[in-house]
């Protein structure tokens, strides 16, 4: 089983080779971008990521994931995947790429 720190790497590299994805900061994490939008980052609590809100809510609904809190805010559409949940952050981070890079669009 590999550590999240090195999972979170290996899939970083991975969504890099994408076009219009990039690193940059986000609440003094490194984070993944796209066209310039954070979508994903590592913290100590696991995976974070920008989903659509009715996905967020149905993750923290079945407890698979907890929702970001940023001092006292709770962010609707970020949420935190922890890493006994990491079998999935590959296709989740694609649903937050996703996400992020189509509202880009409109």
């Amino acid at each position: 089983m590999t550590d999240p720190e090195e999972l979170y790497e290996r899939l970083a590299t991975a969504f890099l080779a994408r076009p219009r994805v990039s690193k940059g900061k986000m609440l003094a994490s490194e984070a993944l971008r796209i066209d310039g939008k954070s979508f994903a980052y590592l913290s100590e609590a696991g995976l974070v990521l920008k989903l659509p809100e009715p996905m967020a809510a149905g993750l923290v609904d079945e407890m698979r994931a907890t929702p970001l809190e940023v001092g006292k805010r709770v962010m609707r559409e970020w949420v935190v995947i922890p890493a006994a949940d990491r079998d999935h952050w590959e296709s989740l981070m694609s649903d937050a790429m996703d996400f992020v890079g189509e509202r880009r669009k409109s």
